[in-house]
């Protein structure tokens, strides 16, 4: 996989974020930009895994949009087939691996401690600012 350049920071995460959009395709449109890759219809179609599945408490959006971002990244270098899908895998596995060891936990409510529906002002401490 190419690596990502050093546009992306921590300010401009939470810039994207509080520009209205969700935790989901904020991850989503920041990676797939670090690799010169934007997809902004794809993007719109990332939004329903905000607050883990339509604020349903499951799997982190950000996990979500960030575990797509990387499979974009494969296909774009191999195609499809096999070989991109086996890299988006391992990709999404390590995601998830990072994301647990960082958190703790990687289901929306577990990590904003609310119990409903993530607010922005909850979810800004996790994007790092």
């Amino acid at each position: 996989m190419t690596k990502a350049d050093n546009r992306i920071s921590a300010i401009r995460t939470v810039e994207t974020f509080l520009n209205g959009r969700a935790c989901s395709d904020t991850l989503f449109h920041v990676l797939n930009r670090a690799f010169d890759q934007p997809l902004n219809p794809e993007e719109r179609a990332v939004t329903p895994f905000a607050g883990g599945i339509k604020q349903h408490g499951y799997q982190c959006g950000m996990i979500w949009g960030a575990t797509l971002a990387a499979g974009v990244q494969p296909f774009q270098l191999f195609g499809p087939g096999p070989q991109a899908e086996a890299k988006a895998i391992i990709a999404a596995q390590r995601l998830v691996e990072s994301f647990r060891a960082g958190n703790n936990y990687i289901n929306c409510y577990d990590i904003t401690e609310t119990g409903r529906p993530s607010t922005q002002g909850s979810m800004i401490w996790l994007i790092g600012f």
